[in-house]
């Protein structure tokens, strides 16, 4: 199932197209932004975390969805979630919809960062709140930290 293509859906997958690239005066405000990562894979946790960090980027990490979960509820002021979707303990959309449930967690913007590509989960993951869905096959780290950016940005500036 993973890395399979399938028709785009009928609303976009990957939220915002903002720019190519974060700003100068954009990236004063990304400085030590607090992003929550929740992914199981060691391998991939510990390089998102490294190339995040590289960017001036605080990070905090969960492997499973309860660790997830609370997580969120200990920093809903964070910046944005990165969530995987296939985690043990609690799925991930699971854990998505408590935390946009909760009146305390409903704003924090989460995107979903999985493997994933059935269009029953995208769609159900856009109606339930997450920000943004990226397939991890389809982009390098530093492209996730870009979009990652561009998320952030677009979040901040339609906040204000």
């Amino acid at each position: 199932m993973d890395g399979v293509n399938q028709q785009a859906p009928t609303q976009p997958v990957e939220q915002p197209q903002v720019a190519q690239s974060v700003q100068p005066a954009q990236q004063s405000q990304l400085i030590n932004a607090k992003i929550l990562l929740v992914e199981d894979d060691l391998f991939l946790r510990d390089l998102y975390v490294e190339v995040l960090k590289e960017q001036g980027f605080t990070v905090f990490t969960a492997e499973d969805g309860e660790e997830g979960l609370r997580l969120g509820q200990d920093h809903p002021d964070a910046s944005i979630m990165l969530l995987d979707i296939m985690l043990p303990k609690m799925h991930g959309v699971d854990v998505l919809k408590k935390l946009k449930e909760d009146p305390k967690t409903a704003s924090l913007p989460i995107v979903m960062l999985t493997n994933l590509t059935e269009q029953s989960v995208v769609q159900e993951s856009l109606r339930l709140g997450a920000v943004g869905y990226l397939v991890k096959v389809k982009y390098t780290p530093p492209q996730v930290v870009e979009k990652v950016k561009e998320f952030i940005s677009f979040h901040q500036k339609h906040l204000q």
